[in-house]
């Protein structure tokens, strides 16, 4: 029962990490749309990421005798197709000059989500 609590608290603690950071390094989306502001484009832009984020958590461990060993991973991940779509769906257009997520503001796209 212990180690299903240490191991509770390990993929809790990662997902707390993992919430409290960014998704850093990856794909920077960049969108225009006539007349709107920065403000509004952060405001949609992090719409559809909370919409379109996938927290993705494993979990191993052994036990040998008395001795016990667990591990975890827990990682973020973009449904890129999804999101692209939610902007679109809020009049936003893809803009290589549009307006750019800020600084550490890249996402990692779900594997065959792009």
């Amino acid at each position: 029962m212990g180690a299903i609590r240490l191991l509770g608290g390990i993929l809790a603690g990662g997902a707390v990490l993992m919430a409290l950071g960014s998704v850093g390094c990856g794909r920077a989306f960049r969108y225009s749309k006539p007349g709107a502001s920065y403000g509004e484009y952060i405001k949609d832009r992090d719409g559809c990421l909370r919409e379109n984020m996938v927290t993705e958590a494993s979990a191993s461990g052994a036990a040998y005798g008395t001795a016990a060993s667990f591990g975890s991973s827990v990682h973020q991940c973009l449904q890129c197709g999804l999101y692209v779509s939610c902007m679109s769906l809020k009049d936003w257009q893809a803009d290589p000059n549009g307006y750019a997520p800020p600084e550490g503001g890249r996402v990692r796209c779900c594997p065959g989500s792009q």
